[in-house]
């Protein structure tokens, strides 16, 4: 029986260039023997299951990047994906990327000058993950790019990263990429999830002059 860890119903397809693709979802473990491991077979079937949904053809070979953002409370997590590519490095690689102390989230330009410039820190940040994201989407290569970020639920942090995606690439507003969240994970979001895509949208329109965006609930 698959955990709870890996559910194939938040694997979402969250945008596609040429014949690479950006997924979301959750951890991607199953339980074996009383034991979370990391399956890449049942990662590439609810993979392959969603590209079906989306009218697409699976894959058969495919190179994954599969982007961890949990934090150092699941470091055996972190560790044992890093193990499997190490022994399997033709199927792909791991890039694991923790997120700040939350509370320094929930506002957007904080008037505590350590506070403004760690926040700041960590969008720059973001945005040069979100960059990377893009390019590899962008590249051409022998076979697909497979982008698949992950944190635990694969709602919040993972909600925040698919949001901001969103809104710097396919022109989302602040309620539209929440929406689009809801609408994928099938609940409404958290605060903290809302307040941190709130923040790093009044960031885009300083730093990066959106000035189309809404960044109002």
């Amino acid at each position: 029986t698959l955990s709870k860890s890996l559910d194939g119903t938040r694997v979402k397809l969250v945008d596609n260039v040429g014949q690479n693709y950006f997924f979301r979802g959750s951890n991607p473990f199953v339980e074996k023997f009383g034991e979370k491991v990391f399956s890449y077979h049942d990662l590439k079937k609810y993979l392959n299951q969603t590209l079906e949904k989306e009218g697409k053809k699976p894959l058969k070979d495919f190179y994954l990047i599969d982007i961890s953002l949990l934090n150092l409370d699941g470091y055996f997590q972190i560790k044992e994906e890093q193990e499997f590519f190490k022994k399997y490095p033709h199927l792909g690689e791991v890039k694991n990327y923790s997120e700040i102390a939350p509370e320094l989230l929930l506002t957007p330009f904080s008037s505590n000058p350590i506070a403004y410039k760690i926040t700041k820190n960590y969008h720059e940040n973001l945005t040069k993950l979100l960059q990377e994201i893009r390019q590899t989407l962008e590249k051409e290569s022998d076979k697909p790019i497979v982008i698949y970020a992950h944190c635990n639920a694969g709602r919040d942090r993972t909600g925040a990263l698919s949001a901001s995606y969103r809104m710097l690439y396919q022109n989302m507003d602040l309620p539209q990429a929440i929406n689009k969240n809801v609408e994928e994970v099938q609940r409404s979001s958290e605060y903290l999830l809302k307040s941190s895509v709130s923040s790093y949208c009044n960031y885009l329109q300083k730093e990066h002059k959106k000035e189309k965006k809404s960044c109002g609930e």
